[in-house]
């Protein structure tokens, strides 16, 4: 009976370590890819969030969220190329100082909106160079998926810019929606269109 008892306690703890090894694999996918899937726009959601504790005067609360976008954008750091890197790692010191700014009430709507945006554009640069790299491995599915979130980095954008800046974000989101849909372009063409979105990008990303 002793015996059983081990035998049922043995197949029970293994059981009990299969299911909590298959409770990992998810969040370990999420992180090996963080810019093909939700976690692209962490940074997104932590920023409008920020936004809206400082639309309340609640300065705290957004310099903790401004530091939660950092923490999401270093997270995606991990799987850009280093050009993008560069471009992020300068908007991250841009929101660092919108940190000390905000602790000191010397910020105004302005200086937020145009480090809040700034981010936004370079994730989506990042974005777009990551698109290129799956085109050229021939993965178009995420390719096409890392075009969508570029995309919604506009569309979020689209919450801080002006009305002139606006226009342009909408024609460049509109340019990706079209790359996107391609089927018939070679793989140089759909290149050298993003590439062509990126220059755009490009001049008006923070380096």
């Amino acid at each position: 009976m002793k015996v059983l008892e081990g035998n049922i306690l043995t197949v029970f703890l293994l059981l009990l370590a299969v299911i909590v090894v298959l409770s990992f694999p998810g969040e370990d996918r999420r992180m090996i890819h963080p810019m093909t899937n939700e976690l692209a726009i962490e940074p997104d959601r932590m920023i409008v969030k920020a936004m809206n504790y400082l639309s309340d005067n609640q300065e705290r609360n957004s310099i903790e969220y401004v530091e939660r976008a950092i923490t999401s954008m270093r997270v995606l750091e991990k799987d850009a190329d280093k050009e993008s890197n560069l471009i992020i790692e300068a908007a991250i010191r841009d929101l660092k100082l919108l940190e000390k700014e905000l602790a000191a009430k010397q910020s105004d709507n302005e200086r937020i909106s145009h480090a809040f945006l700034n981010a936004l554009n370079s994730l989506t640069v990042a974005q777009l160079r990551e698109s290129e790299s799956y085109i050229e491995e021939k993965n178009y599915a995420a390719s096409k998926v890392s075009m969508d979130y570029a995309m919604k980095h506009l569309e979020c954008a689209l919450k801080f810019s002006n009305s002139r800046e606006q226009v342009k974000e909408l024609e460049l989101q509109n340019s990706i929606h079209k790359i996107a849909l391609q089927n018939s372009s070679s793989d140089a063409q759909m290149i050298a269109q993003i590439d062509k979105i990126i220059d755009e990008m490009d001049a008006i990303v923070l380096h």
